[in-house]
């Protein structure tokens, strides 16, 4: 890319340094790294709904037994997928067992109106939006 630029001479042939990286090289895939992207985001997710109800414990100082069960039955499915990776049709009904979640945690927390009905609202946005 640089060589274009300066007569084809690039910095590393010019020094005896190894070549720079090119920029437009594409980057390791996560499966040559060794990372699994689907494990590190349900690790999140479960620990995102443990810590939320950390907070709701610490910033309340005693929260419902509605709140937790909530936050227990929000942050399974993370456990879960954490676990076991679905294949073919079981996809699919992982997803079932992700809104059925999310769902009942809705609902334990007021419904349409609760501070969890996010929850539920946002994976619909997200796939009418990609």
């Amino acid at each position: 890319m640089g060589g274009a630029l300066d007569g084809g001479v690039t910095r590393a042939s010019r020094s005896g340094d190894e070549p720079a990286a090119d920029a437009s090289a594409p980057r390791p895939s996560a499966k040559r790294t060794g990372q699994d992207p689907a494990l590190t985001w349900h690790l999140c997710w479960a620990l995102a709904a443990l810590a939320a109800a950390c907070i709701l414990v610490v910033a309340v100082g005693k929260a419902s037994m509605l709140a937790m069960l909530a936050m227990l039955i929000i942050g399974l499915p993370g456990l879960i997928g954490a676990l076991w990776r679905p294949a073919g049709r079981e996809k699919a009904g992982f997803l079932v067992l992700w809104a059925l979640a999310a769902a009942m945690a809705a609902t334990l927390e007021g419904g349409l109106g609760g501070p969890l009905a996010v929850w539920c609202v946002l994976p619909a946005v997200v796939t009418i939006v990609l």
